[in-house]
């Protein structure tokens, strides 16, 4: 599969229109169309709708599509990783998941692009399933989640720990407690990750499988979930330390800690067997040093 013939499909998907891309990419019209039936019969599937209004993909070539642009991206960083230079650059792919663990990261972040400006880093934020994935697929190279992963990835244990408790509106009925049990859940409103529905510590802690609480709503990042708080849709079931001081939100929204007290790890991921860029590998021990992360805490195989 011809990886100009892959640009040249991903700028028509985009411009909707074969004539479009035709003149975008300065090449004729039946050029293009010939190449796409031959990408056509090479995948055996059609990949594009055809209209008097232009074109669109099909379910094939959506997916063509998006297998397409990781490719290129990979392709493109794959040159800047292996082309040589006196100094440090070229860029860290990172999915992160939303824990307050992510402060410290950033801190190590800022001083490793102090030293090697040079170096940015592709910043994602990522539920612990869509970070794992990206790794296997090899859109990132690092990750912080949520969790231990599956033996498949080496990782870094992290010694911060994440509390569980509840965003709630100021004045609601669990505003006024200090601690929430869980009973205190039973038949209010909740708002949580989907993730959450398969986190095995918080039914131990229920004593129940997550999906019996009264679900409002799903959301997988905590700023729409605040928004949904402060709409009095529900009640977030979430980590300490997301919403800063500074947030406007804190004049609307309360963290209520559980009890007995729940936490939850974090982990540094990258996929086992596979060569970290050079910036990766430099950023990596610069975490250990930075987290005061020990060897012992590290799984490579």
């Amino acid at each position: 599969m011809d990886l100009r013939v892959l640009r040249y499909f991903i700028v028509a998907v985009e411009a909707k229109s074969i004539n479009e891309a035709s003149r975008q990419l300065y090449v004729t019209q039946p050029t293009l169309t010939r190449q796409f039936h031959e990408l056509e019969e090479e995948v055996g599937h059609m990949l594009f709708e055809r209209s008097k209004n232009g074109i669109k993909p099909t379910e094939k070539g959506l997916l063509l599509y998006q297998r397409a642009v990781e490719v290129l991206d990979m392709v493109s960083r794959m040159k800047k990783e292996i082309k040589t230079s006196d100094k440090l650059e070229g860029v860290i792919s990172f999915a992160a998941a939303e824990t307050p663990t992510m402060l410290n990261i950033a801190k190590v972040m800022h001083e490793f692009n102090q030293k090697n400006p040079f170096v940015y880093f592709d910043l994602m934020t990522a539920i612990r399933q869509h970070a794992l994935n990206y790794i296997e697929n090899g859109i990132c190279e690092l990750a912080l989640t949520v969790h231990m992963p599956d033996p498949s990835f080496a990782f870094l244990k992290i010694h911060d720990k994440n509390r569980f408790g509840i965003y709630t509106l100021k004045g609601s009925v669990l505003s006024q407690k200090q601690k929430i049990c869980p009973q205190d859940l039973r038949g209010l409103p909740m708002i949580m990750s989907k993730t959450m529905f398969q986190n095995k510590a918080l039914e131990g802690w229920l004593g129940f499988p997550p999906i019996n609480l009264r679900i409002a709503a799903t959301c997988d990042f905590i700023n729409n979930a605040v928004m949904l708080v402060k709409s009095s849709l529900g009640h977030i079931i979430a980590f300490d330390g997301l919403i800063g001081d500074h947030s406007d939100f804190n004049n609307d929204v309360v963290f209520v800690p559980f009890e007995p007290t729940l936490y939850s790890e974090s982990y540094i991921v990258w996929k086992k067997d596979r060569m970290l860029s050079q910036p990766a590998r430099i950023f990596l021990d610069e975490l250990k040093a930075g987290l005061k992360i020990s060897d012992k805490n590290e799984a490579r195989t």
